[in-house]
């Protein structure tokens, strides 16, 4: 659970530097 959660959270990350 832990490691699916980083996961999303990167995954955030680089969608928004990809919009920005």
């Amino acid at each position: 659970m832990k490691t699916v959660s980083s996961f999303a959270l990167n995954l955030l990350l680089i969608v928004n530097i990809s919009r920005g």
